[in-house]
């Protein structure tokens, strides 16, 4: 069906005259805004998932069809399946692959079955299929030993960390009806006791998931991310699950269709091809036609590119509609398969919505799963065209604007002019897509660029309703000058630049957007730790971050986002912040510490808090001096925020220590000259603020601005406000 949509879009196209060529292009009905051009093949099913790309029925036509699959001919089909399998998945070559009954279902209840009760087990689940396998393990295997490791909601990860490597493990590795994946298998040792069963329905062939050594036992269905058909699941063990079977013998009766193993040992026929019972011959040669079409356009790379060039179709549209985000709420865990969102629609608005671009055969099953969040669910694995998700957002955008009900904020439905004040101007793409997010919302956009006086700032405010601006100041004056103004957002973290008293006093909201450029921070603070280790390159030699310890004053969103990069440099982390209890330190990856000075015990202190009456100058002598020998502070904070002469004193008594600072403190010059040649070695800072100047952060804190105001005034959303 969808190559016959192919063809007649194809045939409409060269058919029509010039002008009418012109608006199919245009992607829109002239006069109505309705998209033109559907997608060529409607099929967004997250299973059964789309066929590939040109499939046709006789592709099935060399298939063993009304003969036995005991036959030669039916054996060497299995056979195919089985070594095609293994070869684009690039197995390690102890590792066997069968076919077995009943889907993906029936591959994770036989493993379960048979292999589960040897030891403790800990089951991670944060969906609805995850928690299906932990209630079969606690109700109908009635294991007694089980842990239950699992998500506070849909679209969120668990604490994968506490899982035990003495249990055996099972958890899905892309949660199909939350869009929320494992970023990696980092979290299984490699000196683990127990199995890892991993059910791979929705990742498999769709997402990195090497290496396979990490994986004892994987588990997938032929209808997923090849677009196969239902029915027919597919089994892969380890020697070490192999060892499992043949040594462990389960305590309860085991059903035919579950049974691996014959005389204590691996039925080794199931990974010949001898399947336990009857499969479709048909199945099986659609299955074989997936495998030749992936191995024929590049094999496994190719199919994990084609997804993520899919799902990036999909964050670009998102990025720039303030009524769609994402169900995951970190961009690291979502799915690149089954990508799932939230709307801003009602429960009825949202049902019509699905019919709406049913009806106008544009999309197809693409409402989410009935136990997840009400929204939308679109596959995005590399059956699926690119061009047709670029067609959909067309579409969805046409759907949304049909069915939206009437604004509810109490400032909501009018007209708004947003002034971008800017000193030192966006990059032009972050422009654009601010342009885009005010112009879905209708909202005028006066730009005021690279601006050199306070007075072209005060002629600037008059007559508009909110200002996005970076590192601009904001104060009484400016407030006096701006009389309609309703909200001010900082494009970025920090804040110190408006005067949150005068704001206060005239009422206009003052928010900023954080987290927007923490990963841009921190490669910067990365990037000025392994200068300093290694002596700025000058040939002499330095030392490695691994095993040493950095500590965090501070741990907000950038603070996070170094101590990942930390982790991965194989570096304790801890971490002091009055406002974060213990337990949410402990969660995001640091040991918490109880006081500022207990942070100054550690190599590396790196500081992550605003500029206030109570942190100005708050790190001095005696605080730098506790230090360790070879120790370094890093400052991507406020310059401010160090006491200056304490500095040079402790530069001066301490040839070890280093200071790795964003911006050039206002001593600069006598730092340097007490570093001598040691500058950019010992003494490192950025000739201006650096640390969130880079293009993708520029356009992440500009878009999250033009969100949060058009949110404010529809929705009377004030998440992000900040106070004095």
């Amino acid at each position: 069906p969808c190559e016959g949509r192919q063809l007649l879009l194809l045939v409409g196209i060269m058919g029509a005259s010039g002008s009418q060529a012109q608006e199919v292009c245009s992607g829109s009905e002239p006069g109505s805004g309705k998209p033109a051009v559907k997608p060529a093949c409607p099929n967004f099913s997250s299973g059964p998932c789309a066929k590939r790309p040109g499939w046709r029925l006789d592709a099935l036509q060399d298939g063993a069809l009304g003969r036995s699959h005991r036959s030669a001919l039916g054996k060497k089909k299995l056979e195919e399946c089985i070594d095609l399998t293994h070869e684009l998945l690039g197995l390690p070559k102890d590792y066997v692959v069968g076919v077995v009954p009943a889907s993906d279902t029936g591959a994770v209840e036989m493993v379960m079955w048979s292999m589960l009760g040897e030891r403790p087990v800990d089951i991670c689940h944060w969906e609805s299929f995850g928690k299906g396998w932990f209630e079969d393990a606690v109700k109908e295997l009635k294991l007694d030993n089980v842990t239950e490791i699992t998500a506070e909601r849909y679209g969120q990860l668990p604490d994968l960390s506490r899982t035990n490597p003495k249990h055996d493990i099972i958890f899905t590795w892309n949660g199909t009806t939350s869009g929320v994946k494992v970023p990696n298998s980092d979290w299984i040792s490699d000196d683990r006791e127990g199995l890892t069963i991993c059910d791979a329905t929705s990742s498999i062939f769709g997402m990195d998931m090497a290496p396979w050594t990490k994986l004892d036992v994987i588990t997938f269905s032929w209808q997923k991310v090849l677009g196969g058909e239902g029915g027919h699941g597919m089994l892969i063990l380890s020697p070490r699950a192999v060892a499992r079977l043949e040594s462990f013998t389960p305590n309860r009766p085991m059903p035919k269709i579950f049974r691996l193993t014959k005389g204590g040992k691996l039925n080794a026929g199931i990974f010949r091809g001898e399947t336990i019972n009857t499969p479709s011959m048909m199945c099986v040669e659609d299955y074989l036609d997936a495998l030749k079409w992936a191995k024929s356009i590049g094999g496994l790379n190719a199919l994990l590119q084609r997804s993520l060039d899919n799902v990036s179709v999909l964050a670009d549209f998102v990025s720039t509609r303030p009524w769609i985000d994402f169900l995951c709420e970190n961009p690291e865990h979502r799915s690149s398969t089954s990508v799932c969102f939230t709307l801003d629609l009602p429960a009825d608005a949202l049902k019509k919505l699905q019919k709406l671009l049913e009806a106008e055969e544009v999309a197809y099953d693409i409402g989410s799963y009935r136990d997840a969040p009400a929204g939308l669910r679109v596959w995005c694995g590399s059956t699926v065209e690119k061009r047709d998700l670029e067609v959909l957002t067309q579409w969805l955008d046409w759907a949304y604007e049909q069915v939206k009900p009437e604004p509810r904020g109490p400032l909501a439905g009018e007209p708004r002019t947003v002034l971008l004040a800017t000193e030192k101007a966006f990059a032009a793409d972050a422009v654009c897509k601010i342009v885009k997010v005010l112009d879905d919302a209708k909202y005028t956009l006066k730009k005021l660029e690279n601006y050199k006086t306070k007075a072209e700032l005060l002629e600037g405010v008059k007559d508009v309703d909110a200002m996005i601006i970076r590192s601009d100041i904001v104060d009484a004056a400016v407030l006096d000058a701006a009389a309609k103004l309703k909200i001010v957002v900082r494009a970025g973290a920090g804040y110190d630049n408006i005067d949150l008293k005068a704001t206060a006093a005239k009422d206009v909201v003052a928010m900023n957007t954080p987290g927007q450029n923490a990963n841009a921070v921190a490669e910067l603070v990365f990037g000025m730790m392994l200068t300093s280790a290694r002596n700025n390159y000058d040939g002499s030699s330095g030392f490695e971050l691994a095993g040493k310890t950095m500590a965090f004053y501070g741990f907000g969103a950038v603070a996070r986002a170094v101590q990942k990069l930390a982790k991965g440099f194989g570096m304790q982390t801890f971490a002091y912040d009055p406002f974060l209890s213990d337990s949410k330190i402990a969660e995001a990856g640091s040991t918490p510490v109880h006081s500022v000075a207990e942070l100054f015990k550690h190599q590396y202190v790196s500081l992550h808090v605003p500029l206030t009456p109570q942190t100005k100058e708050s790190i001095n002598k005696a605080l730098l001096m506790a230090m360790p020998r070879g120790a370094a502070l890093i400052n991507t904070a406020r310059a401010e925020v160090i006491h200056e002469d304490d500095m040079l004193d402790v530069l001066k008594a301490r040839p070890d220590f280093c200071y790795l600072c964003d911006v050039a403190p206002k001593k600069a010059k006598e730092m340097s000259e007490v570093v001598g040649d040691q500058y950019m070695k010992r003494l490192i800072f950025t000739k201006k603020k650096m640390g969130a100047q880079t293009l993708e952060a520029n356009n992440n804190a500009g878009v999250a601005a033009a969100n949060q105001i058009v949110n404010f005034f529809e929705k009377g959303d004030v998440r992000y406000q900040v106070k004095a």
